[in-house]
């Protein structure tokens, strides 16, 4: 079976990022996912969340702001917050306008 979960890493903008090759929370353990990937795969949703859990001050060190789930490069979750406080950019809206409140998801 193919690995059709994956994380889609943003900064506070809303912009897709590349993990550097040398950070280590880019490549979850026993996946095989390249460093540097702008997105980390895995076999399962629960694998992904589990994961995610665990990495999210890792990713937040490293520039991440926001994660979305993808489930076969659709978006299977809304942008979900690594920052303390602030709440995920609206799908749609990566300008600032009127952006819908998301909540506070947080994957702590």
């Amino acid at each position: 079976m193919g690995m059709s979960w994956k994380w889609r890493f943003e900064d506070g903008e809303g912009t897709a990022l590349v993990l550097p090759a040398a950070d280590p929370v880019s490549e979850p353990p026993e996946r095989g996912t390249a460093a540097g990937a702008s997105e980390v795969s895995f076999e399962s949703r629960d694998d992904a969340e589990t994961w995610v859990g665990l990495a999210w001050r890792g990713l937040l060190d490293a520039g991440v702001a926001h994660v979305t789930l993808l489930h076969d490069g659709r978006e299977a979750s809304e942008p979900m917050s690594l920052l303390p406080e602030a709440p995920p950019p609206a799908r749609g809206d990566r300008d600032g306008g009127d952006a819908l409140d998301a909540g506070p998801d947080r994957a702590v």
